[in-house]
């Protein structure tokens, strides 16, 4: 049996950092020492040594290069020897060049043939030994060459309107940067579509068949809603019936997954995804990898891929380590070792203060690319909410009560008769409808509740069941008065309160959306909402995935206690398309628990007027695992009356004040780190 020597190919022209730094694939820097003396025939030596995936020595492009553009590493030990081969951009030998023995000529015909007929040789053991090796896929790279000159994409997408800055940074990330690039873009320019854009590039070449996005967990049914209908792509999420039924096979079975990075970085998951191939990966709020020590870091610089897109719009947080580290992560080497980027652009003393800026913004520049709002030339409107605030009814104030003191008294109980998802469910609709809570109840007590929780539930059941109004649904009427005939969206959690609007606003030419509808049913109400109808009652299924930019007032006749499904309701309206002031109203009830929600969200933060996709930024900053809807849920069932609760939810509120100074001290530093970067020409 003959067995081949260990030999790798790295290919100079795609390797090359500077001069005196080149970056090895993992398998080669497995092979190489950390110092050792490269032979490259005739008797030449240079001595080198490797930090990482990096290795470093004088003037060790310039006499590599000497060999050829494609190179043959073997020997290993003390001593590594190397030799070449001169390939062309069309995968040819070039004549004349130093080639290994056996290796073949140049040939006349297609320039796919010729790679085929080197990879025939690599496999034979010519080049290499085929094994834990990607010449392959660099030489089929080379010979194919496909120009986007003329973007094909556009034509392959559904209802998209796309900006000049849009254009420019897929013709910036395809040309110059080769599909691994950071997507900067300020917050509401369009990153989502930006890196849509780019994937359908590929997949309409067939350079990209596998596509992997990686998102906060918040984000996986947004991102799934975009691809489906502006580029006519099925993803399937992590968390789906036949994502689970595929078990760990089912990241190599489906083609295009959307994951929850959380979920991708643990346990199986983690060790069948590096075990599959991507052609794309696509991660979001990419600034979460910001620390090469975490499982997250670890996780998408050990995937294998070829073409990836990172999109933050904070690229930089708390120091300057943070922005080396995501740039590793495309291209490994950019700016040099840790070391020498300290050395070049970190202050002295200061991690979070750039020296040497101009020489920076021109490394990051050719992997980065940063739109800002002012320069797109894009006018965007303004968001203006209103409270509307209604006095409850004796009867409402009876009901708040008597639900509210039913969570408290259970939430804690270690065997509680009713589960926490239940608890919840009844807390929030406490702050939509009366129906809501009655149609609850009566299904507990359907299911059979033990004293003295079982009277306690008819108690509730009865009272909520024989209010027909509320004075949220008054104060709707009066809200939708003076609007006249401008279309309005009315939000609300529940499909329950949903079917009760409509009975309530039977006077109103209306449309209805919700979960419960097909695809073609959903289309016919956003059309009917479109050509004919004032409102449309919508569900939060109506805040994912559909622009509404035509309408310009919406109505949250309740609030869903997650930040995010707010700004994914005022989202549909307020975005990059909207040629009008977005008006939001906010329905609500003094004395109730989501009345100090609301308040929290208005006054700490300022909600409602920040600009789409800031909120998560300020959220992220929380550190926190659970989201802030659990978090308010384990005050509400663990407060003792309603000034401890008052008091914890202050409490949550500073927090967020906190973070949203913290925000935007790094949009700052950003904007005086970056400024504009466009791309390398």
């Amino acid at each position: 049996m003959l067995t081949l020597p260990e030999i790798y190919s790295l290919p100079l022209n795609r390797a090359a950092i500077d001069a005196d730094h080149i970056l090895l694939s993992p398998e080669l820097a497995s092979f190489v020492p950390e110092q050792t003396e490269l032979d490259l025939g005739d008797g030449v030596m240079l001595k080198v040594h490797r930090e990482g995936e990096i290795l470093v020595g004088r003037g060790l492009v310039k006499k590599l290069s000497r060999l050829g553009n494609l190179l043959q590493w073997s020997g290993g030990g003390e001593r590594v020897r190397v030799s070449g081969l001169q390939l062309d951009g069309d995968g040819h030998v070039g004549a004349g060049a130093a080639a290994p023995p056996g290796a073949y000529p140049a040939q006349t015909g297609e320039s796919l043939h010729a790679a085929q007929r080197l990879l025939e040789a690599a496999w034979k053991g010519d080049f290499s030994s085929g094994e834990g090796f990607f010449l392959a896929r660099e030489l089929m790279d080379l010979s194919v060459k496909p120009g986007f000159d003329e973007l094909l994409s556009f034509k392959a997408t559904t209802g998209v309107t796309t900006y000049p800055h849009q254009v420019n940074t897929v013709k910036t990330v395809l040309r110059q940067m080769k599909g691994r690039a950071l997507l900067c873009d300020e917050v509401g320019l369009g990153k989502t579509v930006e890196a849509g854009l780019v994937m359908m590039e590929y997949l309409l070449r067939g350079l990209v068949t596998r596509v992997l996005i990686l998102t906060p967990p918040s984000l996986t049914h947004q991102w799934q809603d975009e691809m489906a209908q502006k580029f006519n792509q099925d993803f399937v999420l992590t968390d789906s019936a036949a994502f689970a039924a595929a078990g760990g096979e089912a990241w190599r079975r489906f083609p295009r997954i959307i994951a929850s990075i959380d979920l991708a970085k643990r346990g199986d998951h983690y060790r069948h995804i590096m075990e599959t191939r991507f052609d794309l990966v696509i991660v979001d709020e990419a600034h979460r990898l910001r620390h090469r020590n975490t499982a997250a870091w670890k996780l998408v610089n050990g995937l294998d891929k070829k073409y990836i897109l990172l999109l933050t719009a904070t690229p930089v947080q708390n120091d300057l380590d943070e922005l080396f580290n995501l740039i590793t992560l495309l291209r490994p080497g950019q700016l040099k070792t840790q070391t020498e980027f300290h050395k070049q652009f970190v202050a002295r003393g200061d991690r979070l203060k750039p020296q040497n800026v101009e020489r920076l913004r021109l490394q990051i520049g050719q992997v980065m690319v940063r739109n800002r709002r002012s320069s797109t030339g894009i006018q965007f409107t303004q968001r203006r909410a209103m409270t509307v605030r209604s006095d409850p009814s004796p009867e409402e104030e009876r009901l708040n009560r008597l639900v509210t003191d039913t969570v408290r008294q259970s939430y804690l109980l270690d065997r509680p008769p009713l589960s926490r998802l239940v608890l919840k469910t009844l807390q929030t609709e406490l702050g939509s409808s009366p129906r809501a809570v009655a149609a609850t109840a009566e299904r507990l007590l359907l299911g059979g509740l033990p004293p003295p929780f079982g009277s306690r539930m008819k108690e509730v059941f009865d009272l909520a069941s024989g209010m027909d109004q509320s004075a949220r649904l008054a104060a709707l009427g009066k809200t939708l008065t003076p609007l006249g005939n401008e279309k309005v969206v009315i939000f609300t959690r529940y499909t329950t309160t949903l079917e009760w609007l409509r009975d309530n606003l039977k006077d109103y030419p209306l449309a209805v959306y919700h979960g419960g509808l097909n695809v073609r049913q959903k289309d016919e109400a956003i059309e009917k909402f479109h050509r004919e109808a004032r409102l449309l009652l919508s569900t939060d299924s109506g805040g994912e995935g559909r622009n509404l930019q035509f309408c310009h007032v919406l109505v949250n006749f309740d609030l869903p206690w997650n930040p995010m499904r707010i700004e994914q309701r005022i989202g549909r309206l307020s975005r990059i398309g909207q040629q009008k002031d977005v008006h939001i109203f906010n329905l609500s009830t003094r004395g109730t628990v989501d009345d100090q929600i609301l308040e929290i969200l208005d006054r700490k933060i300022n909600l409602f007027e920040l600009v789409v996709g800031e909120l998560d930024l300020i959220l992220g900053r929380l550190g926190e695992e659970k989201d802030l809807e659990e978090t308010i849920m384990e005050i509400v069932g663990g407060s003792q009356n309603d000034d401890d609760l008052r008091a914890r939810l202050d409490q949550v509120g500073d927090r967020l004040l906190e973070a949203r100074g913290e925000y935007e001290q790094v949009k700052s530093l950003d904007d005086a780190l970056f400024g504009e970067v466009t791309g390398a020409g």
